[in-house]
């Protein structure tokens, strides 16, 4: 093979790869749901694990860090200086819920059950 055929047959490997990528951003993708929420019967870590997976810029839902980004701005923290593109997302770590850091800046999640205040609430009372 002469240089200048493996020149185009790279050239063309890249728009593919390209249009490939624009087809992922646009939600034609192989994420699966079910996958991030697979142990349906573990009641107490399917909402981390939901939430972790949609937060986690290298899920393989293919939107990046949107996801992320999304819920910054939702709670009320874009000036708070997290860097979304380098940020990692961890589901219980150490003992807490959802751990999202890049390296300097830090959000923690931790759940809170309704029904649990609820049963302390009436033995409270």
């Amino acid at each position: 093979m002469d240089i200048e055929k493996f020149k185009s047959m790279l050239k063309q490997i890249k728009v593919l790869s390209d249009k490939l990528e624009v087809k992922k951003l646009r939600g034609n993708n192989d994420y699966n749901l079910f996958l991030a929420l697979f142990d349906a019967s573990d009641e107490v870590r399917l909402h981390s694990r939901f939430i972790c997976s949609l937060l986690d810029p290298n899920s393989p839902h293919y939107q990046k860090e949107l996801f992320l980004e999304l819920f910054i701005k939702a709670c009320g923290l874009e000036d708070f200086g997290l860097n979304s593109q380098i940020a990692k997302v961890y589901k219980e770590y150490e003992n807490i819920d959802i751990y999202i850091t890049d390296g300097t800046k830090h959000i923690i999640l931790e759940r809170l059950y309704f029904y649990s205040v609820l049963i302390s609430k009436k033995c409270y009372q």
